[in-house]
């Protein structure tokens, strides 16, 4: 991996709008299994919501983005020590 890319995760307006988390949580359960992969993504990886790209309101104010990051934070496990 360039340790100097950012990791961009763009999430399809269509999985917004359903909530359907299932992609990031397969992306992140595989990233948790390799722990050197995971500090290396960590700070340079952020997710992305294109389709509300027009949207004036900032993310946390539009309540289809709050809902799929509320399920999002349910469907993951609590993060680990950070070291």
């Amino acid at each position: 991996m360039d340790p100097n890319a950012f990791r961009m995760l763009d999430v399809p307006g269509n999985d917004i709008r359903k909530a359907n988390v299932s992609n990031l949580v397969r992306i992140f359960r595989r990233v948790a299994q390799q722990p050197e992969d995971a500090k290396q993504l960590r700070g340079e990886s952020f997710i992305s919501f294109k389709s509300y790209d027009t949207d004036p309101r900032p993310n946390w104010a539009i309540p289809q983005v709050r809902s799929f990051i509320q399920t999002l934070d349910k469907s993951l496990p609590a993060p680990g020590p950070v070291g």
